[in-house]
């Protein structure tokens, strides 16, 4: 009861908490790609991060899922939908200006750098949904990332 003292219901609740986690992990995964150089280990160090930081945070995921679905009955999905894709829509336009960056530098081979950008953040978002329903390793998934998708993009630096 004391939580409606500062909340008008469970909806405001949700957006609270999720608000206050969105801002703990872009500041932990900006901080993880700054200490990269090379635009493909940047983007393998976003994908990371984000796993490395939910990693000890399954039952926090677990609650954001469970709070999501008792408050939706009194939210709006689709505003909470259009949030979300506010929020990262300068993320993705980030990354992608990154890997397009590589290609005219001559680091990252040439390819279609929205499509890239835009697999590896449903692979982030796969991975926490695979967190949380099968609380699964995702080393192996993070390593066929690297070794598969990414590096094979990577163009050797001419000395």
């Amino acid at each position: 009861p004391a939580l409606y003292w500062y909340f008008a219901d469970l909806g405001a609740i949700f957006d609270a908490a999720l608000d206050s986690l969105q801002q703990e992990i872009l500041t932990y995964v900006t901080q993880q790609m700054g200490h990269k150089r090379h635009p493909i280990d940047q983007l393998y160090t976003a994908i990371e991060a984000v796993v490395e930081f939910y990693e000890s945070r399954r039952q926090t995921l677990v609650g954001l899922f469970q709070l999501w679905a008792v408050a939706g009955a009194e939210g709006d999905a689709e505003s909470l939908l259009t949030r979300e894709r506010e929020l990262m829509e300068p993320q993705r336009n980030f990354l992608v200006a990154l890997v397009n960056n590589g290609i005219e530098r001559g680091r990252v081979l040439p390819c279609d750098a929205e499509g890239l950008v835009d697999t590896v953040l449903t692979l982030v978002d796969g991975s926490q949904v695979q967190r949380v329903t099968r609380n699964g390793d995702l080393r192996p998934m993070l390593e066929f990332v690297k070794k598969q998708m990414l590096e094979p993009l990577r163009l050797k630096e001419s000395v």
